[in-house]
Order: C-alpha cells, then structure tokens, then sequence
C-alpha cells in the first residue's frame, strides 16, 4: 500500500470544532474566497496539500506519521478545552498553544513567502558574485574548498555564466524540505511569544465563530495595518493575535491586555468574524451559513448566507468566466 500523500496542514482535530456536530464525520459550510462557490465537506476534505509534509529523500508519510502522533496528543487537550470552554486548565491550554504555533508557522502562505524570499536573496547574491570575474573566481576557488563543487565538472567560464544570469531564463527552487526545518525551528520561538500573551477567551453560547486556512490572525492592537513603518511580529508589544478555537470559542492574545472570558455579543462575534475572513488564504470553515459577519460598509452583521452571496458576486465581477461549485470532494 502506497505511502499517503495528501497532508492536512491544518488537523482534523481542530476543523472538528467547527463541523455542524463538532466530530470529524461532521460538515463544514465551506466557502472558496477565490470563485465565491461553497460546498459542505468533511474535514479530512480540507485544508490539504499533496506532499506537504514530505521531505526529499525520505519516506513520503515519515514526518506526517510524526505529526499525527503529536498531534492526536495536542488534539485531546484541545477537546477538552472546547467541552469544558474554558482555558483554564493551564496544563490543556499549553497543550493547545503547541498546536496554534504549529498551525502559525506551518501553512502554505508562509512556506510560498519563505521560499519565494529565500529564492530572491540567493539571486541577489549571484548577481553580486557575478559583478567582477575575480570575485566569481574568488568564490568558485572558495566552493572548491569547501568540497561542494565537483573538481570533475567542467568550469564554467565567467563571460558565460554571466550571460546565463542576464537572461534570467532560470528559477530557483528551494528544496521543501529546508523550508519545512526552517518552519520547525521557529515553532519554539513563537511558542514562547504566544505563551507570555494574556489570552481572554469570547464564548459564544449560540456558536457563530468561524475559522479558516489561515486561522492564526496576527495583527496590530491600533487596527492600522502591518508596513515597514508600523511592523508586527510575534513579539510585537502591540500586536494582537486572534485565534478561533471553535464555533464556540475564541482567543485573543494580547501583552498586557484582558484576561479571563467574555461572552460576546452577536455583533462582536461578528467583528471576530470578519478580521478571521480578512486572513483567509482561501477558503473559509463555519459550522452553517448562519454565522454573523460584517460586509464592508455595513452597519450591521449580516450571515454567512449574504456574505457568500457577496463573495460570489464580487467573483464574478472581476471574472465573468467564474461559476459557483455545486459541490466539492
């Protein structure tokens, strides 16, 4: 039997909290930001990607096997949280902090920017080392050295090599699994931001809240938007991280700020709402279309249903071509 190759980067453990019966055999009210269609799906439907976590080299279920077992570990701490919607067992709430800094640093929006950086640096550093021809010598010498360059490949002369960075007909790739041990040494970290937050968790009796692929909202507390003047981090003092745990629960994190647990209104539910939407990747995971959300330019919240609507809408003014999905695997 083949090794399995459809990586879930987001546990079926969490998108369980937001099925219309909170199990894994529950539907989710799914709906595709990128066309505007919806569907309901199961959660082993969602929120993967082929070989996510498969490192070159190596068995292609090897680090997901691992993965799982860790994470049906943190994913019954995370049950219990959501039954007794409470974070105050610290023991469980450190156990479910793992999982939000593991969902935080590990997600295809994060790992496409890592790559996508990594490849423009190391051009630049080819266009610098390709400035003189004593400097590319310099280094050739220095690879040589090092034991990384084949004594047994044919040079490559300088005037060539140079002409080949001039056309730019290249791409450079960075291997999944550097990526991937990049991604795992910055969990630690931004473990440790998360855990010195003061954390206030909103409990909605009736449900409502929703989540999404991209679920761990890092913004700044002023509402103004991340830019090179007003950065955001982890360890940002004013930054504000907002995380939906369930259809019931949600946490806001904050250095300095409230503690504790509030029941929130149907419009303040309905904020938490529309900042998770503002995060999506792509799609967006709710227990029904009934959630309550704001629309730009709206006074009050609308549900889910509207939202869709307008979603599709918007869709199809910019691509006329696009039509809903019936349904979807």
């Amino acid at each position: 039997m083949g090794e399995a190759r459809r990586h879930h980067f987001l546990s079926q453990c969490y998108l369980k909290g937001f099925t219309s019966d909170g199990t894994k055999e529950g539907r989710l009210f799914v709906i595709n930001m990128t066309d505007g269609s919806t569907f309901e799906t199961k959660p082993i439907n969602v929120a993967v990607e082929r070989d996510f976590n498969a490192v070159e080299g190596h068995p292609a279920g090897e680090l997901e096997g691992k993965l799982a077992k860790i994470e049906s570990v943190l994913g019954a701490a995370l049950d219990r949280v959501v039954e007794a919607r409470s974070i105050e067992n610290n023991d469980d709430w450190w156990m479910v902090l793992n999982l939000i800094a593991l969902f935080a640093v590990r997600n295809p929006r994060m790992r496409n920017a890592l790559g996508d950086f990594i490849a423009d640096v190391s051009d630049k550093i080819l266009r610098l080392t390709l400035a003189t021809e004593e400097r590319w010598a310099s280094q050739v010498a220095r690879m040589k050295a090092a034991g990384v360059y084949d004594d047994g490949r044919p040079e490559v002369p300088y005037a060539e090599m140079k002409r080949f960075h001039k056309t730019g007909e290249y791409k450079i790739k960075v291997s999944r699994g550097y990526r991937i041990a990049l991604e795992l040494s910055a969990v630690e970290p931004v473990l440790k931001t998360i855990s010195n937050r003061n954390w206030l968790l909103l409990v909605s009796v009736t449900g409502g809240f929703i989540t999404s692929d991209h679920p761990v909202c890092l913004t700044n507390r002023d509402g103004v938007p991340p830019s090179f003047q007003n950065p955001v981090g982890h360890g940002t003092k004013g930054s504000t991280l907002i995380v939906p745990v369930s259809q019931h629960l949600l946490a806001i994190g904050t250095f300095g700020g409230s503690v504790g647990m509030l029941h929130p209104t149907e419009a303040q539910v309905a904020v938490m709402n529309s900042t998770v939407a503002s995060f999506v990747n792509r799609q967006i995971f709710a227990a029904d279309d009934q959630f309550p959300i704001f629309l730009a330019g709206t006074a009050l919240p609308v549900k889910g249903s509207e939202f869709a609507k307008t979603v599709a809408r918007n869709s199809r003014a910019v691509d006329p071509s696009v039509a809903p999905e019936e349904d979807a695997p």
